[in-house]
């Protein structure tokens, strides 16, 4: 048996960015499925775009925990609610 090693293939691990988009796209498709059953309008499920960011450290854990808690607020100023 002969192998041909200029034909071999690695296989790559999907990016963070591919795998928040893959997710998204299986939980919208479930969404909508539902919706559809239900005879409703499908409301907005995401954001359009997200940062991605690898939390490196406690110091940029903590920075990343205040953000997510705060930002609602922030949010919420902005647009008077």
């Amino acid at each position: 048996m002969i192998v041909d090693l200029t034909r071999a293939t690695a296989r790559v691990a999907p990016t963070l960015g591919q795998v928040i988009g893959a997710y998204k796209s299986k939980v919208a498709n479930l969404w909508l499925a539902e919706c559809k059953r239900q005879g409703a309008a499908m409301p907005k499920v995401w954001q359009r775009n997200y940062y991605e960011h690898a939390i490196r450290n406690d110091r940029d854990h903590r920075e990343c925990a205040e953000y997510i808690q705060n930002n609602p607020l922030a949010w919420a100023d902005k647009n008077d609610i």
